[in-house]
This record gives structure tokens, C-alpha cells and sequence, in this order.
């Protein structure tokens, strides 16, 4: 039901099993059991051939009676009520486990030895899929950078050719073949994929069911130290597309990271740098102009200078683009399609992006974070030049997964922001530093940074927040139109979500997940509720009248905003009320509601996004008291 309708009718070239239909993959426990070698149990040899309509890790999925669900457990199982629920409804699960009923009773179900084995019998899946369509692949990982290098792969071949992609964050094997499942067939021209590593083996288990063309390594940075132990232990694990690869794979890496570039690679290395020119692509002349960094790129083997511009902040992302660059041209794509890729690319949502709100300009790179990356979004914060009396702020957070290194690296990293000279106050967040060590280590110790700031910034203000609310607050109280605010930290520890309970933005709502949230209800409003910053979003109504008063507290939390098309085309409605909690009013929230006559925002509602009123052609008088942006 999932597969988009503009796939290429054709045959599959290497599809032993016959499962792809000629327009989809469609597996059967035959078909499974035949590639994968999983034995099926005897109950369920009358559905054998069934085709199945749902194949799956997710274990909410919903099974319906006349559609065979399949659902694999490829995750450590913490809770196994969802599964047993999903048992009991008829679909087969795939685990490690077993089930049982209320009273004890064995439920039916495939069970395998450990959760190796269903991941083996996953990803072989996939990497079938793979096969029968075997595509040019780049890989992409690294310590941090790969998911906008893969942007920008994505951007540069996507100028001429239709590439196929996971999506943001799907980077680990059982997105990846979740994804193939859903999408993969012989319409795509490329497969770019980003390739997550966070423990010994991850990124090999990904690179063998992908059989990539050609690989990108970023660097090789103390992240997640804590499972790898050690650098070399990265290495090992991120380097596994050449020990696993197929015959003819290339690498494209980072000739400035010595450990990449000392590496004993067996195959083919392309190289690109800053500094090292002795690498196959370097660059020159790297500027901040506005919006735009650009620079000078130089194919070493030949001296030809190609100038790139492209639409981001920081000097890091000169390595990304280089990167992009040297992938494309080795395979095959003209230097006008690459630099137009380039330029066409945007960032968004919470990764580098350079936003106006209520007058600041909010530098927000909230993702990952790393000690290189602290330095180099200072250096681009240092850049901008605020307008009148505008100060450059900068909020920032601590790296993360570095094991017993955790306090000791981000304290030298707070000892270096003194040479920052430019930044007129600096803001930590983290937890606080009493919690134990794995909360810290997972969500980034911003405190360590902030004490080894205190060891060497003696001249201007610093703050510590362990509470994002707090953070909201000081935000809204002592930032100022003309300020130039910059945001780097960890989505673990959304400091995002501050930004919005101080202006009324949106970054939780539309973070796609990665921060837990609750459901929460009252009457015909339905919500998230973001423990993380104490903030609510408004998400859904189910019934409303001419006159429609927005709750100030949703099942006893105060709300703070309203969610993208939550009201749009109710043309009932004809005036709103709007809670006292209420900050900001999401996209196209009220779009075409043409029975609005009068809007009256009250003053704690300080945003407005992108066509939120849309359409109303009716409404005849606004008044505003305490809007800062629209």
C-alpha cells in the first residue's frame, strides 16, 4: 500500500524467487524462508503462499484481519505487550521471544536464537531487494557531516538522474531495509545513502546489505567512544565498505583526518582537503558572503579552479561539499551539474539553518555536536555582523558518547572559547551535572564545557541552564531584536525546543520524532506533549462550533502552540479565542477558513508562521497586542 505510484513497470534483473510483481516486491513465508533460509513453523504452512501485505519492524503496526502482517523484532525488545498485543490480532511475528497469553499460554510466533539471527534474516531481505536492482550506491558516514554530505550528494545527482534515499536519520540496517521494502524498484537511477554507526559492527551490517559503488568518509572523531572503546575501533567499523565491499568500490575521504589518511586502504582512494593539497580535491579562497559560503575548488591532477557557492553557514561544510564534489565527478556526472546541485541545495529544520525570528537572527544547528563543530559555528557566528546595538550570542551544549573522555574533552573544550572574541556571552545547556554518568554521556555534557569556560573567560557573562525552560526564559527576557543568537547542540537535549516556548516557533512538532513525547487529549483537542522543555503542541480537533476557544491547558499542561493545518478549511468557524498559554500559531494552521470575520490575538501570542490565515478573505478586523512575528 506504501509503494508510490510512479515506479517503473519492468522486470527484475536478478530476482531468483520471483518476488518482485513487475511493479512491486511482494513476499510470502515461501519466498522468505527460500532466500533467508528461516525455517517457517508447520502452523503456519495453510498461509505459506500467502502474499503479505505488511512487512515490517514496526511493532504498532496495525493488522487487519484480511491483510497477513509479518512484523520482525529487529530491536532489543523492552516491553513485550505491544508484540503480544499484535500476536493476539493475527499477525507473525519474528523474535527472539516468545509469547504468551493471560493465562500463561504459549502464543504461536517464528522464534529464532537471538536477535542476531532476526537481523540476519532482516537484512538479507534487503540486500535480495538490492540485488534485483542493482543501482550505482554511494555510502556516506563518518563522525559527524555525513547527513549533510549526503544532501548534498542527493542534491548534485539529483539535477539530472532520480535517486532513491532513505531519508533523514534512516541511516542503521533496519530503517535502510524498511525504507527498500517500501520504496525500492527500477525507477531510481542512484541509491545515496547515509550510514549511521553508533557500536562495533553497525556500519559493516549496513555496508553488506548494500553493496555500495563507492563510499564517503567524513572523519573519524571521538563519537560514541563509549561502545567502540577506542579510535581505532571507529575506524575499523567505518571502514568496512572496503573489507566487505565488492570488487571495484572506490573511497572518497577526508585527506585532512590522519587517521583516514594514514589508513592502509586495499582500494581505489579519491581524497579531498583543506589543507592538505597534496589531496585529489582541495579548496581555496573559502569566504562567508551573506548566506553563501563560497570557495575556489581545485582538481589537483589537472590545476582547473571550479568555483562553488552554496546556500549554508560554516567553513566546515567547505568538507562536505568537497566531498559531494569528488563523488560526483568520479562518477561520471560534468562539473556544471555537480556546482548546480551544489547551489540548489537548502538547509532546514534543526541543522544549520539562518532564521529571522522576532527580529534575532537565530543561527540553529541542533543535531549533533562535536568539539570541531562548536569551534567552527563560533567562527561563522563570528562572522555576521549584528545590526545597531545587536550583540552575538551563543547557546551552547556538550558533545556526547564519549565514555570515561566525557568530562575531561568537553571541560578542554570550554578552556578554548576564549579566543572567541567576538561572542559577547555565552549560554550552556546539559544536564545537571549531580545526574549519573549515562544521562550525561547521552545527552552531552554542557556543564564540563561551561567550567572549562570559567577557567579562561574571565571577561563576559556565562550561564549555565540544566532546564530548557529556564533557557526559554532567559531567552525571551535578554535577547533582543538585532541579536545574533547562535544555537549548537544535540537533539538529545533539544535546546530547540526552548526557542520555541520563548518566540512560538515550531522545531519540536516538526523534529519528526527524534524527542519522546505523550499523547495527551481533552475534549475534541488532541496534542504532544514534549517533557524534555515542558511543551505542548496542538495537533488535532475533532469537533468545533462558530465560535472556537483555544484551551489555555490541554489535560492540565499549558499549550503553546498550534500545529500546521490543525483548523484548516472548518469553514464554521467565524472568530477564535486564543489561550493565555498559547506562543505561536502554526503553518497554514487556519488556511481557507472562510467563515473567519474578526481575529484578536492577545498579547502572549508572539508567532505567526507561513500562511497561517491563508484564504480568510472574510475577516474584516485584526487587532494585535503582542505579535513579534509574522
Amino acid at each position: 500500500d506504501d509503494i508510490k505510484d510512479d515506479l517503473k513497470s519492468a522486470p527484475a534483473e536478478n530476482d531468483p524467487y520471483e518476488v518482485w510483481t513487475g511493479r512491486r516486491f511482494v513476499f510470502t513465508l515461501r519466498k522468505i524462508s527460500q532466500i533467508t533460509g528461516l525455517e517457517i513453523p508447520e502452523i503456519y504452512q495453510p498461509v505459506i503462499d500467502q502474499p503479505i501485505r505488511r512487512l515490517t519492524y514496526d511493532k504498532k503496526a496495525k493488522v487487519q484481519p484480511d491483510r497477513l502482517t509479518v512484523i520482525m523484532q529487529v530491536n532489543p525488545l523492552k516491553n513485550r505487550a505491544e508484540l503480544t498485543k499484535r500476536v493476539q490480532e493475527g499477525a507473525i511475528v519474528i523474535s527472539c521471544y516468545t509469547f504468551k497469553d493471560e493465562n500463561g499460554e504459549t502464543l504461536p510466533s517464528i522464534t529464532l536464537g537471538s536477535l542476531r539471527e532476526v537481523r540476519r534474516v532482516w537484512d538479507t531481505i534487503g540486500e535480495y531487494m538490492k540485488l534485483a536492482f542493482k543501482r550505482p550506491t554511494i555510502a556516506i558516514t563518518g563522525s559527524v557531516g555525513k547527513t549533510t554530505t549526503t544532501l548534498f550528494v542527493q542534491s548534485v545527482f539529483s539535477q539530472q538522474h532520480k535517486v532513491f534515499v532513505s531519508g533523514r536519520n534512516r541511516n542503521g540496517a533496519k530503517s535502510i531495509v524498511g525504507q527498500l521494502i517500501r520504496r525500492w524498484g527500477p525507477s531510481y537511477d542512484y541509491h545515496v545513502q547515509e550510514v549511521g554507526g553508533a557500536a562495533p559492527e553497525v556500519v559493516e551490517r549496513s555496508a553488506r546489505l548494500l553493496h555500495p559503488d563507492a563510499f564517503i568518509i567524513t572523519n573519524i572523531f571521538p563519537h560514541h567512544l563509549d561502545k567502540y572503546k577506542t579510535m581505532e575501533g571507529i575506524l575499523h567499523d567505518k571502514s568496512s565498505f572496503e573489507r566487505v565491499g565488492d570488487e571495484g568500490i572506490f573511497g572518497v575521504i577526508n585527506y585532512d583526518d590522519e587517521m583516514l589518511r594514514s589508513h592502509d586502504w586495499k582500494c581505489r582512494i579519491v581524497s579531498f582537503a583543506i589543507d592538505n593539497k597534496e589531496a585529489d580535491y582541495t579548496a581555496d579562497n573559502i569566504r562567508q558572503d551573506g548566506a553563501l559560503l563560497k570557495f575556489d575548488l581545485c582538481k589537483t591532477a589537472t590545476g582547473q579552479i571550479v568555483p562553488i557557492s552554496i546556500n549554508i553557514m560554516g567553513n566546515h561544510n567547505v568538507y562536505n561539499a568537497l566531498a559531494a564534489f569528488a563523488v560526483g565527478c568520479e562518477m561520471g556526472l560534468s562539473d556544471e551539474e555537480i556546482v548546480d546541485g551544489l547551489a540548489a541545495y537548502r538547509s532546514e529544520g534543526i541543522r544549520q539553518v539562518v532564521r529571522e525570528v522576532a527580529g534575532r537572527t537565530l543561527y540553529i544547528d541542533c543535531f549533533n555536536i562535536s568539539a570541531e563543530s562548536i569551534r567552527t559555528c563560533l567562527q561563522t557566528l563570528e562572522s555576521f555582523t549584528p545590526k545597531g546595538n545587536g550583540r552575538r550570542l551563543a547557546v551552547l551544549s556538550g558533545e556526547n558518547g564519549l565514555g570515561d573522555l566525557l568530562f575531561d574533552a568537553n571541560y578542554e573544550t570550554g578552556t578554548t572559547l576564549s579566543a572567541f572574541r567576538k561572542v559577547d556571552e555565552f549560554i550552556f545547556v546539559g544536564p545537571h551535572p549531580d545526574e549519573p554518568h549515562e544521562v550525561r554521556n547521552f545527552c552531552g555534557d554542557g556543564y564540563a564545557v561551561y567550567k572549562g569556560a570559567c577557567e579562561t573567560v574571565k571577561d563576559r557573562p556565562l550561564i549555565f541552564y540544566d532546564s530548557l525552560v529556564d533557557l526559554a526564559n532567559w531567552l525571551r527576557e535578554n535577547t533582543h531584536p538585532d541579536d545574533v543568537v547562535l544555537f549548537k547542540g544535540i537533539f538529545r537535549k533539544p535546546m530547540y525546543g526552548s526557542i520555541d516556548l520563548a518566540f512560538g516557533t515550531d522545531y519540536m512538532s516538526g523534529d519528526n520524532g527524534r524527542t519522546k513525547f505523550e499523547e495527551v487529549q481533552e475534549g475534541p483537542f488532541s496534542g504532544h506533549y514534549f517533557p524534555a522543555c515542558e511543551y505542548t503542541d496542538l495537533i488535532a480537533c475533532d469537533k468545533t462550533g462558530p465560535s472556537l476557544v483555544i484551551p489555555s491547558q490541554l489535560a492540565g499542561r499549558p499549550l503553546h502552540h498550534i500545529a500546521t493545518e490543525v483548523f484548516h478549511k472548518n469553514q464554521g468557524i467565524t472568530d477564535v479565542t486564543f489561550g493565555d498559554s498559547l506562543v505561536g500559531i502554526g503553518k497554514e494552521a487556519f488556511r481557507n477558513c472562510k467563515g473567519l470575520k474578526r481575529l484578536h490575538f492577545p498579547a502572549n501570542v508572539k508567532f505567526i508562521d507561513e500562511k497561517a490565515f491563508y484564504w480568510c478573505r472574510n475577516v474584516q478586523t485584526i487587532e494585535f497586542d503582542g505579535i513579534e512575528h509574522i
